[in-house]
């Protein structure tokens, strides 16, 4: 298993994780990662998952500054 960790301090927005997480996956297909992030508070949801029935929206809102959404029919994500 390889262990992936970030270049510098620097939190980088969600988005940028899980790119990178596919990219790795496509390209080596056959290899083990384990991640390691750092994020802001984030909030991720399924392609398979309701929003309203997965998350407390109330508390989402007043404890995540931004909001981000994935492409339609995959992960979701949104994040300070």
């Amino acid at each position: 298993m390889d262990l992936v960790l970030p270049y510098d301090d620097t939190v980088k927005p969600l988005p940028f994780y899980l790119a990178e997480e596919e990219w790795l996956a496509r390209r080596f297909p056959h290899r083990d990662f384990f991640f390691i992030w750092q994020v802001e508070p984030t909030v991720i949801i399924g392609r398979n998952q309701l929003l309203d029935s997965e998350v407390n929206v109330g508390i989402a809102e007043r404890t995540v500054s931004g909001w981000s959404g994935g492409k339609v029919g995959e992960e979701q994500s949104w994040l300070t």
